[in-house]
């Protein structure tokens, strides 16, 4: 497990931490884009902990596997820039199953769950939901442009056609 500092705390820290909340992931109602997503979140996330590991080349890259031409990029930078302004709210490390830890893979924190879930809450217009995990992820913090990336991720799947966030 990893975790990734604030950008606007100085350089990451790149210590291993082991969360008091994680679980499995088969155990989560994710569908198969919502652990597409978390998979190209946990390279950003290596990538902002590590700089050189160089981990942002690999999320795009599988971005353009899993998702369909043209939008591979796009749904990589859009979940870049949500992953961005959640950590812009955030005053305490993020924490992170490592992607390049095999017996990893299949675990989920804490923070991770409520970043999918609240993708998953955008998608299924459930606000309330979506409000109370961008609320936990930003700590409390104005989680409003977290609200309007999450939103935005979901326009670009179709999955919302009236913007209530932008």
């Amino acid at each position: 497990m990893g975790s990734v500092s604030q950008p606007s705390h100085g350089s990451p820290d790149n210590r291993i931490a082991q969360p008091a909340g994680h679980s499995l992931l088969a155990e989560c109602d994710f569908d198969e884009f919502e652990t597409n997503v978390l998979d190209i979140a946990r390279h950003f996330f290596l990538a902002f902990a590590e700089p050189e590991s160089e981990a942002w080349v690999e999320a795009f890259r599988r971005a353009e596997l899993m998702f369909p031409a043209p939008f591979g990029a796009t749904i990589a930078n859009a979940i870049l820039i949500a992953l961005n302004d959640m950590r812009q709210s955030r005053v305490r490390l993020f924490t992170y199953s490592n992607p390049r830890c095999d017996d990893c893979l299949h675990h989920i924190t804490d923070e991770e769950r409520y970043f999918i879930s609240a993708l998953r809450d955008m998608r299924r217009s459930n606000r309330g939901a979506v409000e109370t995990n961008c609320m936990l992820l930003c700590e409390g913090n104005d989680a409003s442009d977290l609200l309007a990336s999450l939103e935005r991720i979901a326009i670009i799947t179709g999955d919302v056609e009236d913007p209530k966030y932008n």
